[in-house]
């Protein structure tokens, strides 16, 4: 088995991906929307929400997050 990437759900994507690339080296490769399908199945549906790609080396990070009713249902918190 090969894992293609590590997905993580952020609350402030521009903030986490703005920390990952100064603090460890990673480049962006790619920014766009989420798929709507990926939020059905996460059970967020009617929600909007974005995504980077992060590149650290061989490794791929792919951050997620949206819109106010997507940080809610994961209980993520404006600070």
């Amino acid at each position: 088995m090969v894992i293609d990437r590590v997905a993580l759900i952020v609350s402030d994507l521009d903030r986490v991906e703005d920390d990952y690339v100064r603090t460890f080296g990673c480049s962006v490769e790619q920014r766009d929307a989420i798929d709507p399908s990926l939020t059905r199945v996460l059970r967020i549906p009617h929600t909007r929400g974005r995504r980077s790609l992060l590149r650290l080396g061989r490794e791929r990070i792919e951050l997620m997050g949206g819109t106010m009713s997507w940080d809610e249902r994961w209980g993520f918190r404006a600070r």
